[in-house]
């Protein structure tokens, strides 16, 4: 996240701008990821079908919200000031 983070800072000079591309940005790269990693898996093993589909589609929606948007929020409340 600390990488991505500093990609952003570069890119974009607003405060609310930088940390709403992060959050998008974080969310997306997680839920790609995930639903990437599921269909690999499901293809090692040699599982086709609808099951997998939605299994790693479910896993990559789970790890998008949790892991990307909320563990987002949680890097930009620890790492950012507040401009008041």
């Amino acid at each position: 996240m600390r990488e991505l983070w500093k990609f952003v800072n570069k890119r974009f000079e607003a405060d609310t701008t930088k940390q709403k591309i992060f959050l998008i940005l974080n969310t997306v790269i997680w839920s790609t990821a995930t639903f990437l990693a599921g269909i690999l898996i499901g293809l090692f093993f040699k599982l086709l079908g609808r099951d997998v589909l939605l299994g790693a589609l479910l896993t990559a929606c789970y790890a998008g919200v949790f892991v990307g948007f909320m563990g987002g929020c949680i890097f930009l409340m620890r790492n950012t000031t507040v401009h008041r």
